[in-house]
C-alpha cells in the first residue's frame, strides 16, 4: 500500500479540535482505501491534510474523485477546482514541490472530512457510488447551490432565451432525479399515481415504508423553490399539501413538501424535460427547478448512506 497526499486541507469551521489534533481521530476505510487527517507543513495553521493510502495510483486516483464528487454532493454547487488537483505519492514530494511546498497545488476548504468519510462508506456499494456521481454532475451543470439562488435571484431566477440553458437545466434535473432511481427512491407514475397525479394512498404508505428502512425521517419536509413569476410549470404540478416556506416574500413564494410530494414533482419535471424530445414548454424551465431536485436527491442520498453503513457497521461487530 501506498501513501498519496492530496493537497485537500480542512478548515472544518469553529471546530478547534481538528487544529489541535494530529489526525489520529479522523481516519475511515473506502473499499480498497483509507483516508486519514495529517499535519502538512503547507498552511498548518489553517487546519489538516487528506492523505490516501492506496494500493497504486490509479486506485488512489479513483478515491480522490469520488471523494470529489462527495464534495459537490455535499455543497451542492461544482467544485471546479478539485479537477486541477491530484494525489500525490509522499515518496515522491520532493521532486515536484520547493522545500516549502509551494509549488503543488493546495485547496483550503470546509467539509474535506465530511466528503472522506461520505465517499469510503459510498465506496462499498455501486449503486451509492453511482448516485453520488449523478447528482455531483447535475451539481456541476448548474453550478448553483440553493443559497446562490438566493443572492443572485434576479440572474438565478430569470428565463433564459438560450436553447444552450434550457438544455443544461433540463439535463442536470434528469441527473438529480436518475440519481434519487438509483438508490431505489424512484416512482412509477403507472404504479404510483393516479389519474389526478397524486400518490395513490397504499403506494404512498409503502413508499413511506421504504424511506424508513433507509434511514431517511418520514416527517422532513423538503424545501421547493418558487421564485419570481410563476411558470407554465409549477402551475402544472397536483394540488399537494404544503406548507409556506416561513422565508415567504413578495417574491418568495417556496413550499415545504412531505419526501413523497418532493419526489412526485421531481419526476414530471424529469418526464417533462428528461426523458423524452423537448418541447415548447422547455422554455420555461429555470435553474430554481433543477436546485430543488437536487435538494431533494441530496436530502435522500447522503441519510441513505451514512443508515447503510452504519447497519454495515453493527453486522460487523456483532
Amino acid at each position: 500500500m501506498n501513501i498519496f497526499a492530496t493537497g485537500l486541507i480542512d478548515t472544518n469551521g469553529d471546530e478547534e479540535s481538528l487544529f489541535s489534533s494530529d489526525g489520529s481521530d479522523f481516519f475511515g476505510y473506502g473499499a480498497g482505501w483509507v483516508y486519514r487527517f495529517g499535519k502538512t507543513t503547507v498552511r498548518p495553521q489553517h487546519g489538516l491534510e487528506l492523505f490516501l493510502t492506496a494500493p497504486d495510483e490509479e486506485s488512489a486516483n479513483q478515491a480522490f474523485a469520488l471523494v470529489s464528487d462527495c464534495m459537490c454532493a455535499i455543497h451542492m454547487e461544482n467544485m471546479h477546482l478539485l479537477e486541477d488537483m491530484k494525489p500525490t505519492p509522499i515518496d515522491r514530494l520532493a521532486d515536484t514541490m520547493c522545500i516549502d511546498n509551494t509549488s503543488r497545488m493546495i485547496l483550503v476548504i470546509r467539509g474535506v472530512v465530511d466528503a472522506a468519510e461520505l465517499a469510503a462508506k459510498a465506496s462499498k456499494r455501486h449503486d451509492f457510488v453511482y448516485a453520488i456521481s449523478r447528482l455531483a454532475l447535475s451539481c456541476m451543470l448548474t453550478n448553483c447551490s440553493p443559497y446562490q439562488v438566493e443572492i443572485e435571484r434576479g440572474r438565478r431566477n430569470a428565463f433564459s432565451d438560450y436553447p444552450l440553458d434550457h438544455v443544461r437545466i433540463g439535463t442536470a434535473t434528469l441527473l438529480a432525479y436518475s440519481a434519487i432511481e438509483q438508490i431505489g427512491l424512484g416512482i412509477d407514475g403507472r404504479k404510483h399515481i393516479d389519474k389526478h397525479g397524486k400518490w395513490l394512498p397504499q403506494m404512498r404508505e409503502e413508499y413511506i415504508a421504504l424511506l424508513c428502512t433507509l434511514g431517511i425521517d418520514q416527517h422532513e419536509k423538503i424545501p421547493w423553490m418558487i421564485r419570481g413569476k410563476q411558470s407554465r410549470i409549477q402551475s402544472s404540478f397536483p394540488r399537494a399539501q404544503s406548507e409556506p416556506a416561513s422565508w415567504q416574500s413578495d417574491y418568495i413564494s417556496d413550499e415545504m413538501l412531505s419526501i413523497p410530494d418532493a419526489v412526485n414533482r421531481a419526476r414530471i419535471l424529469r418526464n417533462k424535460f428528461g426523458g423524452h424530445a423537448f418541447t415548447e414548454a422547455i422554455t420555461d424551465i429555470r435553474i430554481q427547478e433543477a436546485v430543488s431536485v437536487q435538494y431533494l436527491a441530496h436530502s435522500l442520498i447522503i441519510p441513505a448512506i451514512n443508515h447503510t453503513s452504519t447497519k454495515l457497521l453493527d453486522r460487523e461487530n456483532h
